[in-house]
């Protein structure tokens, strides 16, 4: 499948509002290589490290790049909006530590786009008085 036929089959899925379906598709092969590594040739007893679905796995699966899935936000927002609903889902409940949780969360699905940037410096605290100090006691 080259990328233009992942981006075609993509966006017939969104058309068809069969993109649940797709996506489960893609989820479900995340769990079977998350099993073939527990109980597959000599992995009995090991902990899977784990292949949780994501959006960056879910584009390599379907052969299309993240600015694909973007063009396709344009075209379809509430199929696509779904897609990262689900993909958000998964990564709370893959039980991957906090640290990469939170850095996935920010970069992969925007939870940092609302976060005020600093005005000060970077890595330097601001300080700044909203009041008359000389004031107080009047």
């Amino acid at each position: 499948m080259n990328q233009k036929c992942g981006v075609s089959v993509l966006a017939d899925a969104c058309r068809r509002s069969t993109l649940n379906r797709t996506l489960e598709k893609y989820i479900k092969s995340c769990r079977e290589d998350e099993l073939d590594e527990l109980f597959g040739s000599g992995g009995r007893g090991r902990k899977a490290s784990g292949r949780f679905p994501n959006i960056a796995g879910f584009c390599r699966y379907y052969r299309i790049g993240i600015d694909d899935l973007s063009e396709l936000a344009k075209q379809y927002p509430e199929e696509i909006d779904r897609l990262y609903a689900i993909l958000e889902d998964e990564a709370l409940n893959s039980g991957l530590p906090p640290a990469v949780l939170s850095a996935y969360l920010k970069k992969r699905l925007g939870y940092d786009k609302d976060t005020p940037k600093n005005d000060g410096a970077e890595g330097q605290m601001t300080i700044r008085f909203e009041h008359d100090i000389f004031s107080d006691g009047e």
